[in-house]
């Protein structure tokens, strides 16, 4: 009486046939650890160039200013990167995702 609607079974259907990801986490794996290395880099970057531009200042009150905050800023940079790091680690260890998302 109520056997309208039939049951329909994809079976092995894959999301991602297309390409080398096999499931989901790992199509954003390869988007996020490439993203976290660059950042990381570009703080390092820029902790470097303030520290140059702060030795290099030669006493000019306004350009030591400006390096200074250039250096707390990337501190700050810094430590929000680490805190997004263990962020993704922690969600990652929540869902129970193993190491699909951060490898290492």
């Amino acid at each position: 009486m109520f056997d309208l609607v039939k049951t329909a079974h994809a079976g092995n259907l894959e999301i991602f046939a297309f390409s080398k990801y096999k499931n989901l986490g790992d199509f954003i794996s390869s988007f996020i650890n490439p993203i976290i290395t660059i950042f990381g880099f570009i703080i390092l970057m820029f902790i470097i160039f303030a520290g140059f531009k702060y030795l290099t200042a030669g006493g000019d009150k306004e350009a030591v200013a400006q390096a200074q905050t250039m250096i707390r800023n990337s501190v700050v940079g810094f430590i929000l990167f680490l805190l997004l790091f263990l962020l993704i680690i922690f969600l990652q260890n929540w869902f129970d995702l193993g190491n699909t998302i951060v490898k290492g």
